[in-house]
């Protein structure tokens, strides 16, 4: 399920934090299956890694009209 940034822009900065932790620890363990040859679904790395992407994108603009705001 790829995430679509309107969803994330609704979330708080702890869920998105917990959420991209999730992400990266799934990232891995696809990667560590794939060296294991365990025969992972290593096409849900691309839609993992976009969607980490977008929630670095939303933490940003966060950052940004922070910024813009003080």
């Amino acid at each position: 399920m790829a995430l679509k940034a309107a969803q994330l822009r609704e979330m708080d900065d702890t869920e998105l934090a917990v959420r991209a932790a999730e992400i990266q620890k799934e990232i891995y363990d696809i990667r560590h299956k794939q060296v294991t040859k365990e025969d992972p679904n290593t096409s849900r790395i691309k839609i993992l890694r976009r969607d980490f992407a977008r929630i670095q994108t939303v933490v940003n603009e966060r950052q940004r009209a922070e910024a813009a705001g003080k």
